[in-house]
């Protein structure tokens, strides 16, 4: 396969990866997914958007739990800088 546009790099990728891997690495690549809230440490925050920012110190690690609406966007290709 001869990869032209950057939907041929999705179709690559769900050949070559694992289903778990592909559904994770691919979920809401397209934007069409908005983050309601983050919860880390007992503490939650909202976000209401496609995207949200973590900054950690190096060496350190978290889990975080995401409350997410699935399809509450309109896919698009564009990258998250343009959006």
């Amino acid at each position: 396969m001869i990869i032209s546009a950057a939907t041929d790099y999705r179709a690559a990728a769900q050949r070559r990866l694992p289903p778990f891997l592909f559904h994770y690495v691919d979920g809401g690549a397209y934007a069409e997914h908005r983050i309601d809230s983050i919860a880390l440490g007992g503490r939650t925050v909202a976000v209401g958007g496609r995207h949200a920012t973590l900054r950690l110190a190096p060496g350190c690690g978290a889990r975080l739990s995401l409350l997410m609406t699935r399809y509450a966007n309109r896919p698009t290709l564009a990258f998250p800088w343009d959006r």
